[in-house]
């Protein structure tokens, strides 16, 4: 069945081969193409108030208060607030093979389970990408990720106060990011009357058919229906112009001095956390690397059974999906 296995949409004989052994027991894959996007452990997520979105409302003036003497009247006055509605979007996957193929060997379980891991590892990093990337002006289908919302240093533009300039220009840039988790912070919503996260349907094993015929295959669906609600943009701020090139020579970007700026543009540093990709989290803890002899820099902390870096107290996380060739932002 040639369409199904067409762009590697299915596994082939020669796909079967290389996952089982010389006696066709099957092998555990190093998972080459596998991501760190730590990123997905911290969401916050709840359900959203409608079923295509998520309707928040924002206080964007303060009433206006009076100095008067006793005695005098005072004028009557009320705050301003908006409404925004941030449309959910679904993400996408069919894990469809060829049931004679996955029965070779004898261990079906095992050879769906690995063909299904694949789609799960790959729904991850491009949910993680769209997270920062991803852009309804480009591709309908998507929400609005975080670079496209800071996406200015123009002093026009009000969130501009939390997109800190780190002076790289052409297109090998890199950013980090300072986000606030929490609800009325930054948080993901999924549709009301529905359930969070990556959800898994096996269709089990069934007659595919089309134009060349009949084939038994096996599927899996995933799913997933969110978008990003940034509800207050002050608990996000992005050091944007991170030049690559220049990380690893003497006129690197000043990272600590950045994060230190960006720290103090959060109104509280509660569930706060920073993330760069691994690039950056290198330059970082090279230029902290001094600092440490003196009670700076870097420090490590035990989270959930984990070690995690902190830079003054918050946690510093790596996430692959953050790419080395961003445009400058101006």
């Amino acid at each position: 069945m040639a369409e199904l296995n067409a762009s590697g949409s299915g596994l082939t004989l020669l796909d079967f081969a290389k996952r089982t052994d010389p006696i066709g027991n099957h092998q555990v894959i190093a998972e080459l193409l596998h991501q760190n996007n730590s990123i997905l452990d911290d969401i916050v997520h709840t359900e959203g108030n409608l079923a295509t979105g998520h309707q928040v409302s924002m206080r964007t003036g303060l009433p206006a208060v009076y100095w008067r003497k006793i005695g005098q009247p005072t004028p009557k006055s009320s705050s301003t607030t908006a409404q925004n509605t941030f449309p959910f979007k679904m993400l996408k996957a069919n894990s469809m093979e060829a049931a004679d193929i996955m029965e070779l060997g004898g261990n079906v379980d095992q050879a769906r389970l690995d063909a299904l891991k694949s789609h799960i590892e790959a729904m991850n990093q491009e949910y993680t990408t769209a997270f920062f990337y991803g852009d309804p002006s480009t591709d309908e289908n998507e929400f609005r990720g975080l670079a496209p919302m800071y996406s200015s240093l123009s002093a026009s533009d009000e969130i501009s106060t939390n997109v800190l300039n780190a002076g790289g220009t052409g297109s090998d840039n890199a950013s980090i990011y300072l986000i606030g988790h929490g609800l009325n912070k930054v948080y993901c919503a999924f549709p009301k009357g529905s359930v969070a996260g990556l959800q898994h349907e096996d269709n089990g094993r069934f007659d595919f058919n089309d134009d060349n015929g009949q084939l038994k295959v096996y599927q899996h669906t995933l799913q997933w229906k969110s978008t990003l609600v940034v509800q207050d943009w002050r608990f996000c701020v992005r050091i944007c112009n991170i030049d690559v090139s220049d990380l690893a020579g003497g006129s690197a970007a000043d990272l600590p001095e950045l994060m230190i700026e960006a720290m103090d543009l959060l109104p509280n540093l509660d569930n706060a956390c920073f993330y760069m990709n691994r690039k950056v989290r290198t330059a970082l803890r090279q230029q902290t690397r001094n600092d440490v002899i003196s009670g700076g820099g870097l420090t490590f902390d035990t989270v959930a059974g984990k070690k995690v870096a902190h830079f003054d107290e918050v946690p510093v996380k790596r996430v692959d999906a953050l790419l080395n060739t961003e445009a400058a932002v101006s």
